[in-house]
């Protein structure tokens, strides 16, 4: 069995993404348990929503970063031949992610 370029290439995105998730999963407990010791008793509950509403924000601005088009446009190193424009858009979110984390 044959696997060109694209599928390739395809799977290590998948792979990278996975584990750029994982970081993400592994790096909100300790700070949700930070904040939480560093709030004490009585703020527990301030510091939680806190912590959420950051989330929160850190979705939105993950998941608009994920609907532009224009990737491509403004990081064109990352289309080639084997990569349509809509490839060269999540090599571009996903590039962006690893660098912001």
């Amino acid at each position: 069995m044959v696997i060109n370029t694209r599928t390739r290439t395809t799977f290590i995105f998948i792979i990278g993404f996975w584990m750029l998730d994982l970081a993400n999963n592994t790096v909100q407990g300790p700070a949700r348990a930070l904040l939480a010791d560093l709030a004490g008793p009585d703020h527990r509950n301030s510091a939680n929503v806190i912590f959420c509403s950051w989330m929160a924000i850190g979705n939105i601005l993950g998941f608009l970063s994920g609907s532009s088009g224009n990737w491509h446009r403004w990081f064109p190193f990352l289309k080639s031949i084997a990569w349509c424009e809509a490839c060269g858009n999540l090599k571009a979110s996903f590039l962006v992610a690893v660098v912001s984390f």
